[in-house]
């Protein structure tokens, strides 16, 4: 109980912070912004996928290679940077780390559409990857000072919306000026629209707590100790690495399934994208984090079961959808993306609610980073593997000459035998969400003991 006594309900508020009275008004137009922050955090880093399709045939590039840039390219060094920002966050200013983030990952952003190689695509998007490690868990932390507990899970599911807010940001818009003014335009103009973004963040929000000169004394190891001795926590830790895993190639080649299967326009295949990971994944992301609030007034440990159910749901809707008819696959791509968007609002709660005041940030740090590298890293070059396999097994079956379709990729056998490639992973990647299933009801049986705050 060290760590508690310290830094949890009974520390000594001079050690830390000295909270400010918040007004209801601060407290909403701070929270709308923070989710616009994270739109773009979410829209920069999925704009690849929705204008991979010119980029792969410009710089003539594997869906392997594809899934370096969309996975490891942006995890890795997004991993390693979290901890140390989110140390820096809980010590200090997190206005001013978040728009410094956003400035930074915008700049490179643009940068990428200066790129003129595989390797200068693939440098910038490492950069883009440092900027963006220092946004989510500073804005989650600062959320979960300006909101009651009772409203926590609401108030980050409301900064959740922004991540399919990003999405549809990125299809419709990414999408529609890559149509008319090509890919490298989509870049430039989200650049420069999240260096804008980063300005009014530093200028209009300010630090609620009183950083005093005594700061945060609590070391990383004995954060990481109380966090690992939360069984609710390590279960919600591995239910968000199986839904990165699988959301986050599910979302990059969602557009070319549509693209290489059904034969769909740029344009109109990144609208279809923008539906159903903006659209409803803004509906799923806030109502996944309602209803959990709302459960949770009779027992604290329903919050986790009703992402259960949705992954359950999303899951089997995804691995239909990819097999399905266009008139077919489309509502059940709605659907999917509806529930699976469910989790980072009751997720980011939990991960708040089980970790004292002094070490919020580094908790939610560590849940993001636990997803990103060994999900978001992993399942889009992995799966891309997968969608390779199965397409050259797919022309070998048809007797024919695989350098043929690196010559002529445009093919009608060769667009084939990518589409079925790309069904069978993106099929597999759905059917791996009742893995997190299984982690979120896990999740329930001791996250209301686990609790710091309710």
């Amino acid at each position: 109980m060290g760590l508690l006594e310290r830094n949890g309900s009974t520390a000594r508020p001079g050690q830390l912070a000295e909270v400010r009275v918040i007004s209801p008004r601060y407290a909403a137009y701070a929270l709308g912004l923070l989710c616009l922050t994270n739109a773009f955090n979410i829209g920069d880093r999925l704009l690849l996928g929705i204008i991979q399709e010119p980029i792969k045939y410009e710089f003539a590039l594997s869906d392997f290679q594809l899934g370096l840039l969309g996975g490891p390219a942006f995890a890795v060094l997004y991993s390693l940077m979290s901890i140390p920002i989110a140390r820096v966050a809980d010590r200090s200013n997190r206005i001013t780390v978040v728009s410094l983030a956003l400035a930074l990952w915008s700049s490179l952003t643009g940068a990428c559409g200066l790129a003129s190689s595989y390797a200068q695509l693939l440098v910038a998007r490492l950069g883009i990857s440092v900027g963006e490690a220092g946004a989510v868990a500073p804005s989650l932390s600062y959320i979960s000072e300006i909101f009651s507990p009772r409203r926590r899970a609401t108030a980050m599911a409301v900064f959740a919306i922004g991540g399919p807010g990003g999405a549809l940001l990125a299809t419709i818009f990414g999408g529609r000026i890559a149509e008319h003014y090509g890919w490298r335009a989509s870049f430039l103009c989200f650049g420069a629209v999240g260096v804008t973004l980063a300005l009014l963040v530093r200028l209009t929000l300010r630090e609620v707590r009183q950083v005093s000169a005594q700061r945060d004394t609590v070391a990383f190891s004995d954060a990481i100790r109380w966090l690992v001795s939360r069984k609710s926590y390590i279960h919600v830790c591995v239910a968000g690495i199986y839904a990165s895993f699988c959301a986050s190639f599910i979302m990059q080649y969602m557009t070319s399934f549509l693209m290489r299967v059904h034969e769909l326009p740029l344009a109109n295949a990144s609208l279809v994208v923008g539906l159903a990971g903006g659209i409803f994944g803004m509906i799923g992301a806030f109502f996944g984090g309602f209803l959990a609030d709302t459960v949770a007034k009779k027992a604290p440990s329903r919050r986790t079961l009703v992402v259960a159910v949705a992954f359950v749901i999303g899951g089997s809707s995804y691995a239909a959808a990819f097999w399905a008819p266009l008139a077919m696959a489309i509502p059940l791509l709605f659907l999917g993306s509806l529930c699976t968007n469910s989790y980072p609002g009751v997720s980011f709660a939990v991960a708040s609610s089980v970790a004292p005041t002094a070490i919020r940030a580094t908790s939610l740090a560590i849940f993001t980073i636990m997803g990103n590298l060994f999900g978001y890293a992993v399942g889009p070059p992995l799966l891309g593997i997968l969608s390779d396999f199965l397409a050259q097994w797919k022309i070998d079956a048809l007797g024919v000459e695989g350098l043929r379709c690196m010559a002529e990729p445009a093919l009608a056998f060769c667009v084939e035998s990518r589409g079925f490639g790309l069904r069978v992973a993106l099929s597999v990647a759905g059917i791996l969400l009742f893995g997190g299933s299984v982690h979120y009801w896990l999740a329930s049986h001791t996250l209301e003991r686990d609790m710091v705050d309710g």
